[in-house]
């Protein structure tokens, strides 16, 4: 019974060694400063897991020689020589920090063309260029470089119509478009959009768009749908955003090398306006030039009967008049010693032959 109990007690422990011996296998192997930040947060997360942080942090700690023998089994045996000396796991954590965690300006440049330098061309899928995009930039903020908020995280529209619940409060004054132009932001508001979903509708809210009235089209921010715990996914041609609880709430399309959603479409209705009608919305503009401009002189103006506008149906004729005519005739002397009436024209500046001034 006792060496039945001795051989149950053995394989446990080498049951928990070979676990401990996983858990250390699935961190990949500190190699140097390619690789350094990826190792340290995964060593830190395995320690605490270990309940083995605080030798990291402070001195003396009863668990100290396992700590350090958990992180040197997580290092590439070719740095070993630079980890030889040191006798605890926080000085062996110092270490390791001091000759591969390099925050300088080298490595800030280094990733900062690295950030450049991401194509999407260059990438199989949309979602490892947006996960490049965004493990490099993580990496340049760790650093401490702030890289400056110039619009590209922001919601954007160039329909001051579409804003609702608009303020003057925003930080963003102007973005900078790709030929270098800035161009400026005047209100921040919050717009309604309808998306479609295997034909069912979905109203949505998206907060704080900003207004740039000289923008080419309206832009959402994939870092703002994710920064409010919404997830959004893509493939090769279409992109897929879910909601908090992981329900679809919008899907895109690729097109032009830009992802556009799909949102309610609404048709308006054309009715024919006649010539007379197009008479009163120009301010009653005559029939000739009426005819002109039906022919192909605009756009977007027709009419399907040549305009002829007629002057007694139309009020446009009275209103144009300065004033009513007169419509008293008079009378007209016929025999003598009628009586006439006549106007007299004068003082004239010459005088007549016979000296006189005025004449009827």
């Amino acid at each position: 019974m006792d060496k039945q109990r001795r051989l149950q007690r053995e394989n446990l422990r080498s049951q928990g060694c070979r676990s401990e011996l996983a858990s250390e296998a699935s961190i990949d192997k500190l190699r140097g400063r390619e690789n350094y930040e990826d190792w340290a947060f995964a060593v830190e997360n395995y320690l605490i897991l270990e309940g083995l942080q605080q030798c990291i942090n402070t001195g003396g700690d009863p668990n100290d020689a396992k700590a350090k023998a958990k992180i040197v089994l997580t290092i590439n045996s070719s740095l070993f020589v630079h980890i030889k000396n040191a006798s605890t796991a926080m000085g062996l954590w110092q270490k390791l920090t001091k000759l591969f965690d390099d925050n300088g300006d080298t490595r800030r440049i280094g990733l900062l063309r690295n950030l450049i330098s991401i194509r999407r061309k260059n990438c199989e899928r949309m979602s490892q260029y947006v996960n490049s995009l965004l493990k490099t930039s993580q990496r340049l903020n760790d650093t401490g470089f702030k890289i400056s908020d110039d619009g590209a995280s922001c919601h954007l529209t160039s329909k001051k119509y579409f804003l609702l619940n608009t303020t003057n409060q925003h930080q963003v004054r102007e973005i900078i478009i790709a030929d270098n132009t800035r161009i400026s932001v005047e209100v921040r508001g919050d717009v309604q959009i309808f998306t479609v979903v295997r034909d069912t509708e979905h109203e949505n809210t998206v907060m704080g768009v900003l207004y740039v009235p000289n923008l080419a089209t309206n832009l959402l921010s994939v870092c703002k749908i994710i920064s409010k715990g919404n997830k959004v996914t893509f493939d090769e041609k279409h992109c897929y955003i879910y909601n908090q609880k992981s329900e679809l709430e919008a899907t895109a399309d690729l097109v032009g090398g830009v992802y556009k959603l799909r949102i309610k479409q609404v048709d308006c209705l054309l009715t024919s306006a006649s010539g007379s009608v197009w008479h009163r919305r120009l301010g009653h503009l005559n029939s000739k030039d009426l005819n002109v401009m039906r022919g192909g002189a605009v756009k977007g103006m027709s009419f399907l009967i040549k305009a002829q506008v007629s002057k007694t149906n139309c009020i446009c004729c009275k209103g144009k008049q300065a004033r009513l005519p007169f419509n008293h005739v008079g009378n007209r002397g016929k025999e003598l010693f009628e009586l006439v009436h006549a106007d007299v024209c004068g003082p004239m500046e010459a005088r007549s032959i016979e000296g006189k001034k005025y004449f009827l």
